[in-house]
């Protein structure tokens, strides 16, 4: 509420220092159009009159702008200060609850540890005797895999070889072929 009614008289100074600012400028205006035609003026004089409350005006707006601005910026240090301690207290509230959950929950696990360690016990056994198993099954299939290229090699010599005879067996075929046609050339 207090930073609202601060606010509230610098925003009401500064209206104020604005309509003197242009009450000052109409009167600069004027006075250059009185240097223009010099001479003592009934409105002359009026208007000098208006130009110093004008600028009495606009000092003592000025003067209330900044007691308000100084009043809102003590406002504000003091809500920063306020708004600083609460965090404070509810900081070392948080903590606390903190530290009184940590405490219970490490009770409560102190109870259920022994059982979880058997359990973990058990766990790693049976981890060991799957790597274990699995070791083994890896050995058998190294096994049976240089079994399987031994096959292949035997199997890919003995395609070679029966691509060899099947050769050889045409080049014979060809040759008699070759012989009987000479033969039968010879003949003639």
């Amino acid at each position: 509420a207090a930073l609202s009614a601060a606010r509230r008289r610098a925003e009401s100074a500064e209206k104020r220092a604005n309509a003197a600012e242009e009450a000052m400028e109409a009167a600069k205006q004027h006075h250059q159009q009185q240097e223009q035609h010099p001479g003592p003026s009934p409105e002359s004089e009026a208007l000098q009159r208006q130009l110093a409350e004008a600028t009495a005006g606009r000092e003592a707006a000025e003067k209330e702008r900044e007691k308000a601005l100084r009043v809102l910026q003590a406002l504000k240090q003091q809500i920063a200060e306020s708004e600083m301690e609460e965090e404070e207290k509810l900081s070392w509230r948080v903590e606390a609850e903190v530290r009184l959950a940590l405490d219970e929950y490490k009770k409560s696990e102190a109870g259920r540890a022994a059982p979880a360690r058997e359990e973990v016990a058990a766990t790693a056994r049976e981890l060991e005797a799957e790597r274990a198993l699995r070791k083994g099954l890896e050995g058998e299939a190294a096994e049976w895999t240089a079994a399987l290229e031994a096959k292949d090699a035997e199997l890919a010599n003995l395609q070679l070889a029966l691509g060899e005879l099947a050769y050889t067996s045409e080049v014979n075929a060809c040759g008699q072929r070759v012989a009987i046609y000479h033969s039968i050339m010879c003949n003639m």
